[in-house]
């Protein structure tokens, strides 16, 4: 079960996306994971699309010492101080007071503000339309969307989405991929083996 306290925040903000850095460098969000950052009064959504773990300092690279974790913790605890994992999202939504609106905020998120895995109620109001799939089709820097893609549903499927919210999410994709038949075939191939 995830936990809402935040875990991260912010060092990299535009309004398309935003990288956070987590606060321990082994607890990191799933990729294809919802997240929301909280400021001024609105909630942003964002869909975790890159994960990556590695040196702080530029001047430390990581090396191979042929040892398990324990055995390095034991032998040289200190090579982990010098470690950091980032995480990039798309934002893909904001909710006001009133609704979720599935476009751009009018401000990219703050530098330091704090990240935290969107609850279950949050997922489920979020989900409840396909229309973020706009935004992540139109993500030209998403290198992995198909595999982005194909987790969402997945974890749609794990809550138990009715079919017609399924054959909504096909909808947008055809349009979004009107001129990839062969894409939209063989992900559609893919999607059912995934959801067995």
């Amino acid at each position: 079960m995830m936990n809402n306290s935040p875990f991260s925040e912010v060092i990299q903000s535009s309004l398309q996306n935003f990288t956070a850095q987590c606060w321990q460098w082994n607890t990191m969000p799933d990729f294809g994971a919802l997240v929301t950052i909280e400021q001024d009064n609105r909630v942003l959504f964002g869909i975790v699309f890159d994960v990556q773990t590695g040196s702080m300092d530029p001047a430390r690279v990581v090396q191979a010492y042929q040892k398990t974790e324990q055995e390095l913790r034991l032998q040289q605890p200190q090579i982990f101080a010098f470690l950091r994992t980032t995480f990039s999202c798309i934002i893909v939504g904001y909710r006001t007071q009133e609704s979720i609106i599935y476009q751009l905020a009018p401000q990219p998120a703050m530098i330091h503000a704090f990240v935290r895995y969107a609850s279950l109620s949050e997922q489920q109001q979020f989900f409840g339309s396909a229309d973020y799939l706009y935004r992540l089709c139109n993500a030209s820097y998403i290198t992995d969307l198909d595999e982005l893609l194909l987790i969402l549903l997945k974890q749609h499927y794990a809550q138990g989405i009715p079919q017609e919210d399924m054959q909504k999410l096909f909808e947008v994709l055809s349009a979004c991929w009107q001129h990839d038949y062969h894409r939209l075939k063989i992900f559609t191939r893919r999607v059912t083996h995934v959801l067995r």
